[in-house]
């Protein structure tokens, strides 16, 4: 609200938040972080709404497991993480490469009749016990 206090956003534009694929797939011990992605979620859609009537749309992209920094500075295991991608069945985790041709189409004009959408870009993810 602050970007549209300050008119940052033109009417037609498009905002896309990242969520995660945690926001609707549990595991154990990650209760806070995907309870603050599906708020994340839940507020891209109300944002939405509010912003559809100047042609604002607003949408968000819910990897599953990419290679970051955050993995890696979070003390997670690098073994078990490189296990854990063997469950993919795309073999790996996404990499930052891969989510962001997503992220350039959600921001064009090619999408431009999507708001309020949560797509998925997860490389089969969700089958994994990690």
């Amino acid at each position: 609200s602050a970007l549209l206090e300050k008119k940052k956003l033109n009417n037609n534009a498009s905002i896309v938040f990242v969520a995660s694929h945690a926001a609707t797939s549990p595991a154990l011990g990650n209760a806070v972080y995907s309870a603050s992605k599906g708020a994340i979620i839940s507020y891209a859609n109300c944002l939405a709404l509010e912003l559809a009537p100047r042609g604002i749309r607003v949408n968000c992209i819910s990897p599953a497991m990419v290679w970051t920094d955050m993995i890696t500075k979070e003390g997670f295991d690098f073994q078990t993480l490189k296990e854990d991608e063997k469950f993919y069945p795309l073999g790996r985790y996404g990499t930052p490469e891969d989510i962001s041709p997503l992220a350039v189409y959600l921001l064009s004009n090619a999408s431009k009749w999507m708001t309020t959408s949560n797509l998925k870009i997860t490389g089969g993810g969700e089958l994994s016990p990690l």
